[in-house]
């Protein structure tokens, strides 16, 4: 269990999961253009709305087009988590028998109970149903209230588009569609980890005899949460609550269930600190900033005392007042 290989097998796939999100999001991003250019046709052949019926009128064949885009969005999440489940069934296959596929010593769930047990759980409250409404519901009531500012200004339909398109000076990305896109991306990216892990939970919960410890593995790089570096390696007993990710949105860490009879400790997955010990000091720098890079290559405080009790990294100020001795050391009394 947790030999090299199946270390980097691990990391693999969840990268490799992250590769797979990036092909989903682009099918979301096409699919929210052409909502985007629907209701730009609509508003250019609809003529004149500065009287309250055609206005009315106009609202509402914009709706109802953005409507029917939120059906095709769903069919596009739903199929796109759908494949993120079957991924995880595919490297469950392998993961825990080093590559020699299903063993008759775990119960493997069907994959059709994978992915209806993985999409039925709720992502922070919402099942994927909610919240695809809840994208389509934000958008329609940007695109309504832009439209009416424009009609209250008595602008022209040419400048309500260019409403809706944002500021210049923005390059659009203030706009009402670029707002959309990007909360429909973080779904997308924090969904893929959401219902990938909601399937490994599955095969873990069947298996509850078979395993003792948990073990959170973290993807770590540049781009690692602090929570996600603070809980790297961390091992889970039957004791405690597991905190299964998705933590933050589009977090790319995963738990992994460890057998009876095998030491958690054995395995040697990554700590924060584990992975720090063999970045250059360039790197470190990089990720923890000057002064917290400065403690930690000097050799005066190990990274795990750079977070607080609940996984969140402390300010220098919480640093400083919990390490006076150390801080006072290194950067003298005035600092």
């Amino acid at each position: 269990m947790a030999t090299p290989a199946q270390q980097n097998a691990l990391i693999s796939h969840r990268v490799g999961l992250e590769h797979f999100s990036n092909g989903v999001v682009r099918k979301v991003l096409r699919h929210l253009s052409e909502v985007e250019a629907d209701v730009t046709n609509a508003l250019h052949r609809g003529g004149d709305i500065r009287t309250k019926a055609k206005l009315q009128k106009q609202l509402q064949v914009i709706h109802d087009l953005q409507k029917e885009g939120e059906q095709v969005l769903r069919g596009i999440a739903e199929e796109g988590l759908s494949s993120a489940v079957l991924a995880e069934a595919h490297f469950l296959d392998d993961f825990y028998t080093e590559g020699k596929g299903p063993s008759q010593l775990f119960d493997y769930p069907s994959a059709s109970t994978l992915v209806a047990g993985a999409l039925a759980e709720p992502l922070a409250n919402k099942h994927l149903e909610a919240w695809i409404r809840k994208l389509t519901n934000d958008q329609i009531r940007e695109v309504n209230r832009q439209i009416r500012i424009g009609v209250t200004l008595g602008e022209g339909i040419d400048t309500v588009v260019k409403r809706l398109g944002g500021s210049i000076g923005a390059f659009g990305a203030d706009s009402v569609w670029a707002r959309s896109k990007r909360s429909a991306e973080t779904f997308v990216r924090t969904g893929v980890s959401h219902v990938s892990n909601q399937a490994h939970k599955i095969f873990i919960d069947n298996n509850a005899d078979v395993f003792a410890e948990w073990v959170h593995v973290s993807v770590l790089d540049s781009r690692t949460s602090d929570i996600c570096q603070s809980l790297a390696g961390h091992v889970y007993d039957r004791a405690e609550d597991v905190e299964w990710p998705p933590l933050h949105p589009a977090c790319r860490s995963t738990i992994i269930g460890v057998p009876k009879g095998t030491s958690a400790k054995s395995l040697k997955f990554d700590t924060f600190e584990d992975w720090l010990k063999r970045q250059s000091p360039a790197k470190i720098h990089q990720i923890l900033g000057p002064a917290r890079s400065r403690l930690y290559l000097e050799g005066k405080i190990k990274a795990d005392r750079f977070f607080n009790n609940k996984n969140h990294m402390l300010t220098l100020e919480e640093l400083k007042a919990q390490n006076k001795g150390v801080w006072t050391r290194a950067f003298g009394n005035d600092n």
